[in-house]
C-alpha cells in the first residue's frame, strides 16, 4: 500500500498545484509498475474541479487520476490536519489568547 501525503500548500517559483498534479500522477504510475496494489491518498474536503481555487481543483483532479488508475483505492477527505507545526491551528491558538471573542461559523 502506497499512503500518499504529497501535496503542496501554496504555488511559489517552480513549486506549483500543476507541478505537484504532474508528481502525483508519475508516483501513481510508478506504484502500479512497482506492483502495488492499493493507494491511500489524503485529500481534502470540498475537492471540486469547479473550484475556484487551485488548491481545491488540483485535489480533485488527483482523486479522479487515482480512480482511474489501476490501483485499488481509499481517498481521506479531513477537514483539517494539525500538528505541533500546524499554522492554521497555531493562528487559532493565538487568536483565542489574544483576543476575548472568536467567532464560529
Amino acid at each position: 500500500t502506497l499512503y500518499n501525503t504529497y501535496w503542496v500548500r501554496f504555488s511559489q517559483g517552480q513549486i506549483t498545484f500543476d507541478k505537484a498534479i504532474q508528481n502525483t500522477k508519475t508516483l501513481i504510475q510508478a506504484a502500479q509498475e512497482a506492483g502495488v496494489r492499493k493507494i491511500v491518498h489524503l485529500s481534502i474536503t470540498n475537492a471540486s474541479e469547479e473550484s475556484s481555487l487551485p488548491y481545491f481543483r488540483g485535489k480533485r483532479l488527483l482523486e479522479k487520476a487515482i480512480m482511474h488508475s489501476k490501483l485499488s483505492y481509499a481517498i481521506i477527505r479531513p477537514t483539517v490536519i494539525f500538528g505541533s507545526e500546524d499554522i492554521l491551528i497555531n493562528n487559532i491558538a493565538w487568536l483565542l489568547r489574544e483576543f476575548p471573542v472568536f467567532v464560529v461559523c
